[in-house]
């Protein structure tokens, strides 16, 4: 669990996205809530700027198909193509088809009532890794960033960057910073819009476990001898009522997120693969851009592996929670039929993560994305250790 200084300096970060139109929302950093900002025209005009840089970057890329391939430009070519597909599509989601959506799961986040941020007594508290991650989530919209400076001054003709498209002619000092200052722009404001979608994303799944693991504590109480049958049934129908939220919950997510969580897993996959096999070929020839794509792909690995730790637990929290209700239901007699309410509990379905329209998420997502992710890299270097 978070505390209040711990989860202060993100709401600070979205806060001062807003004063700069990165984000077309007022953020209340006392309360933790969020609040839309809507026909936000300054935010919309960087939107359809970015939309126009992934079609730049997509363009690049097919042309890349029928190019040799180049140890530099195809793996660039390859995550700037998936993986602005998926920063638009968050934009998209997020502020303009389900703002609702997206500002409700942001404020179920931090209410009080099983809330995320406590009071500082939890201070010196260890946190785990899915909350460090959070903790830290500001720091991308600096090491990002710069790492993009970093690969536009070491090599300003790559094709993957707007300079090295030009031709001589307008390949001047004044046109390249110029370029360079857009760049940084453009991809600093992705950054922040997908790390927006990255709080909401790890903290939903940590929220989700703590309040079901809440339900279960609280119904542990029904078992004392001295309650009485009409507090005990009040407790039971309050689970009840409390367990269809949670389920309501779920559905509103995977209706707003559910193909963000599957062009996210497609961009960890293209992103992990290509970034890690050919920084590991590019150590010897080009070290400060391997250093870069190693530090990208990685990235990718870890942040699926981690932020969606949790998540295959929450069907099997739900399915618990319900099996509890049942068991209190048939240990004491209350004064509804035992047969209707357990209906009523088994009606509630364990509502998984739905990524895209395919499938759940399940306990073996993440050991079979980080196997297949270690033989793909294996298979790339071995082909190109032979080619």
């Amino acid at each position: 669990m978070l505390n209040t200084q711990q989860v202060y300096f993100n709401l600070l970060q979205f806060h001062i996205a807003s004063c700069f139109n990165f984000l077309p929302i007022q953020v209340d950093r006392a309360r933790g809530k969020v609040r839309l900002v809507p026909d936000n025209k300054i935010w919309r005009l960087f939107y359809w700027l970015s939309c126009s840089r992934w079609i730049f970057a997509v363009s690049k890329g097919l042309q890349s198909i029928f190019s040799p391939v180049d140890l530099i430009d195809s793996p660039a070519h390859v995550v700037l193509s998936v993986g602005l597909a998926h920063v638009v599509l968050i934009m998209h989601i997020c502020f303009i088809k389900y703002p609702e959506l997206a500002a409700l799961s942001f404020n179920t986040l931090l209410e009080s009532g099983g809330s995320l941020i406590v009071s500082t007594k939890t201070k010196n508290k260890r946190l785990n890794v899915q909350e460090l991650v959070v903790v830290l989530l500001p720091l991308n919209s600096f090491i990002f960033p710069l790492l993009w400076l970093m690969l536009m001054l070491i090599g300003p003709k790559a094709q993957f960057f707007l300079y090295g498209s030009l031709g001589p002619t307008f390949q001047t000092p004044m046109v390249f910073y110029t370029l360079c200052w857009v760049e940084m722009f453009l991809f600093t404001f992705m950054v922040v819009n997908i790390t927006f979608w990255h709080f909401i994303l790890a903290l939903f799944f940590e929220r989700c476990n703590i309040i079901i693991k809440d339900g279960i504590r609280k119904l542990e109480i029904c078992h004392s001898k001295d309650m009485l049958p009409s507090v005990r049934m009040w407790k039971v129908a309050a689970a009840c009522t409390h367990c269809r939220k949670i389920q309501l919950l779920l559905q509103y997510f995977n209706t707003c997120f559910s193909y963000t969580v599957f062009t996210f897993k497609i961009y960890s996959i293209c992103g992990s693969i290509a970034m890690t096999s050919f920084g590991i070929l590019l150590t010897k020839t080009k070290l400060p851009i391997a250093l870069a794509y190693l530090v990208a792909g990685m990235q990718a690995i870890c942040v699926f592996a981690i932020i969606f730790q949790k998540a295959f637990t929450v069907p099997a929290g739900m399915r618990k929670y319900k099996n509890k209700i049942l068991q209190i239901v048939k240990l004491y007699k209350l004064q509804i039929p035992r047969e209707d309410f357990a209906r009523r509990v088994r009606s509630i379905h364990n509502t998984g993560i739905a990524v895209g329209i395919f499938q759940k998420l399940q306990r073996s997502s993440t050991p079979v994305f980080l196997d297949f992710i270690t033989r793909s890299i294996a298979r790339v270097l071995i082909a190109f250790r032979y080619h």
